[in-house]
């Protein structure tokens, strides 16, 4: 006799297995009879002129896609099915559900959708998500579920017309400097090249809006931060026409590991606390900077409003939400739910790396006040996740201090900056609005505890575009970034070029960023770079390097674009990334020639570990014509992947993504893609090959971004129609070999 709960099991086996369609049910009883009535009444049992006599005439009558329910308790007589063994052989004719009563019958939620078709595409019948609501339209063809259902079409999968479906896309056109890095000509002082650390604070102390603190050429030794916190006001080396070259600030060793130039008036870091009530004030008195602010970090519950797209939502009205103004920066976060928002494999019951670590609260975007009227506040952009949520606590935060909260408009412009071996940064962007580093040279960062040349935090619409980063010399082992992007949203990190490092970029809680068009060169590989700063790069290393990474908290809609790069890697230590597009890049991998060959994990170009979800890679170039991709398999846990699914334990372990968390490669949309394993472009799932546009971070995808205002190099600088494999196009190459000068 089967037990009614093995049934149910078996019921969910099979219907896992099935095809969502079917024309006819099938009932079955103790009574001889005929399948006369097709399905449409329940059954019953001794019917003289019912269904059929037992499960194995009904499989036998039975088509793909058809239905076999089973009457309550009727069980005993079918020896034709083995449920011990669950034999799969008694599907002659297709994949047959069988059941003990009809869910494609059943309405449980009562909006017009049966269980049954919830069930088979979204993993639950009974409950509904942001995916699989009536209204909702998960591919984005502009069919809700309920027309998908009427019609018999699928819900999932996406039209072959759309290469990457919108609801995976942002408007990544107006991430940076709102209009543009502006260009400032009035020439407020210039400081001489012997001033001291505090001549050239007190210039940037005065200096009025719109104008500029010009820095003599020479070698200023800097012993304190120089800190840029007037709203439009710049900071520039001497000569534009030799960036980087002539006016030089060179941290020293009083610096403690502070930066030498910080745009923003908070230390690094210094909005964050831990705790359990992430509700209310928390008043501190910053770390760094002007040791007269005194600030507070308020906090407000977050009501309704939570809708992906949304610029309007609503607050909890309080005596701390009249202190949010227009023009101001707000936070949002949520605690995480373990579903949709996780903390990380690597790391599950610490907080990882976010702005407001009380209570675990992982899921983060930065937004701009454009209007508030009581509760009601008015946000550009607008939100971005679909994962806000009321059960989560989502929150709004923001600082307020007693000389202002945060720096507009304000950049660094044509100098080196060196860290000599003492700082942890050499620059930082803290609570920023429309700040830029650009035309400079950043070097010489100690980073070996995980800090980087250039940080930001608590920062919306940053650009940092047109530099060079040299991360000599090399720290052993941890983390050598030149750029850590901590609690940022939309930004810009475009045409930049990358020497000696490790782990370039780093994302922690970013949001809404692009990462465009730059160089990267010289890279090192981890567990090689002993502390005298020696690297070795042509031995069997463990690790290789890591160009762009999220590294905590939840990355989310960030756009990879136009880069020259070894390998893309989505990391899942302390957090997750989530509706990432990678679009028209270069990623080479690693091989013997390039002196980065590594036994168990040479080749790969892209590693993607678990918890990166809906991750979208179309028009990429991967691998190179001589590379060892070409004797190894073109994706896996380890070996010479083009695509490396691969846990995070133990970095080529056997440890496989697609098993460990196969909703990383069921989530996943690679179209277009042409790599050296294969030799071709590689469509899939149906698509036929098309036309994509030439970009998604620039207003001008017909044509070339309004920067790249030189006629002599190719945009965009890779087609995969066109496979190529060096990056000869990109202006920064062009400057990386020919001594900084822009290309004509």
């Amino acid at each position: 006799m089967f037990r009614p709960v093995a049934w149910r099991l078996l019921a969910v086996l099979l219907f896992s297995l099935a095809l969502p369609a079917h024309a006819t049910t099938y009932y079955v009883d103790a009574g001889a009879g005929s399948n006369t009535y097709n399905g449409l009444y329940s059954a019953f049992s001794g019917g003289t002129n019912g269904p059929k006599l037992n499960i194995g005439s009904a499989i036998t009558a039975a088509s793909s896609g058809d239905v076999i329910s089973v009457a309550s308790g009727f069980y005993g007589l079918e020896t034709n099915w083995d449920l011990s063994t669950k034999a799969l052989t008694l599907l002659p004719q297709g994949q047959v559900i069988v059941y003990q009563s009809d869910p494609w019958l059943t309405f449980s939620i009562g909006d017009g959708i049966s269980d049954g078709w919830r069930q088979y595409y979204f993993g639950s019948s009974t409950t509904t998500t942001y995916l699989s609501c009536a209204t909702c339209d998960p591919n984005d063809n502009g069919v809700s579920n309920y027309g998908e259902f009427t019609n018999g079409t699928d819900p999932i999968v996406m039209a072959a017309t759309a290469v990457i479906p919108t609801n995976r896309l942002i408007d990544w056109t107006q991430a940076g400097v709102p209009g543009g890095v502006p260009v400032y000509s009035t020439i407020y002082t210039t400081v001489s090249a012997n001033a001291s650390d505090n001549q050239i604070q007190l210039a940037l102390n005065a200096c009025p809006s719109g104008q500029v603190v010009l820095v003599s050429n020479g070698v200023h030794s800097v012993s304190t931060t120089l800190y840029v916190m007037n709203n439009y006001t710049v900071l520039r080396g001497y000569d534009p026409t030799l960036p980087g070259t002539n006016t030089i600030l060179r941290g020293t060793s009083a610096l403690g590991g502070s930066p030498v130039v910080q745009i923003g008036t908070n230390a690094w870091g210094g909005l964050k606390y831990v705790g359990t009530n992430c509700l209310g004030t928390a008043p501190f008195i910053e770390p760094g900077g002007p040791s007269s602010q005194v600030e507070s970090v308020y906090s407000n519950n977050w009501i309704s409003g939570y809708s992906r797209g949304s610029t309007v939502i609503y607050v909890a009205a309080n005596s701390t939400t009249s202190s949010i103004l227009p023009g101001m920066i707000i936070g949002l976060d949520e605690l995480y739910d373990g579903s949709n928002v996780v903390l990380g494999a690597g790391n599950t019951t610490t907080p990882g790396f976010f702005l407001r670590e009380c209570g675990t609260r992982p899921l983060q975007e930065l937004k701009l006040v454009t209007a508030i009227v009581t509760n009601q506040i008015t946000i550009q952009p607008g939100l971005w996740s679909p994962y806000w949520q009321s059960s989560q606590v989502p929150a709004v935060f923001w600082p307020y201090a007693t000389t202002g909260p945060y720096i507009v408009g304000s950049g660094v412009e044509n100098l080196l900056i060196d860290g000599a071996n003492q700082v942890d940064q050499v620059v930082t962007l803290s609570m920023t609005y429309g700040c830029w580093v650009t035309h400079c040279t950043l070097q010489n960062a100690i980073s070996g505890n995980g800090e980087s040349t250039l940080a930001f935090n608590y920062a919306l619409n940053c650009d940092v575009r047109h530099n060079t980063f040299d991360g000599q010399p090399v720290p052993p082992s941890s983390g050598n970034y030149a750029i850590t992007i901590e609690n940022a949203s939309y930004c810009r990190i475009e045409d930049n070029i990358f020497t000696n490092y490790y782990n370039a970029i780093e994302g922690l809680a970013q949001s809404g960023c692009v990462i465009g068009y730059n160089y990267f060169t010289n890279e090192y590989s981890e567990a090689w770079c002993p502390n005298s700063g020696t690297c070795y790069t042509n031995t069997n290393v463990a690790d290789p390097t890591d160009n762009f990474f999220p590294h905590g908290g939840v990355s989310e809609f960030n756009l990879i674009e136009g880069n020259f790069a070894r390998q893309k890697h989505w990391d899942d230590l302390y957090g997750q990334d989530v509706y990432c597009v990678i679009y028209r890049n270069r990623f080479e991998g690693f091989d013997g020639t390039n002196n980065y060959y590594v036994p168990y994990i040479a080749g790969r170009s892209t590693r993607i570990m678990p918890e990166s979800w809906y991750i979208s890679a179309v028009g990429n170039v991967l691998g190179t014509s001589n590379s060892v991709f070409q004797t190894g398999p073109y994706e896996g846990p380890d070996g010479n992947e083009v695509w490396c699914f691969a846990d995070n334990i133990g970095y080529g372990a056997s440890h496989d993504t697609r098993v460990d968390d196969p909703r990383v490669t069921n989530t996943m949309f690679r179209q277009g893609n042409w790599d050296s394993c294969n030799g071709t472009i590689v469509w899939t799932n149906g698509f036929a090959p098309q036309a994509i546009s030439n970009s998604l971070a620039d207003a001008l995808v017909g044509g070339k971004p309004a920067w790249w205002t030189n006629t002599t190099l190719t945009f965009p600088p890779f087609d995969p129609n066109t496979v190529n494999l060096t990056p000869r196009n990109l202006p920064a190459y062009y400057r990386a070999t020919h001594n900084g000068a822009d290309p004509p």
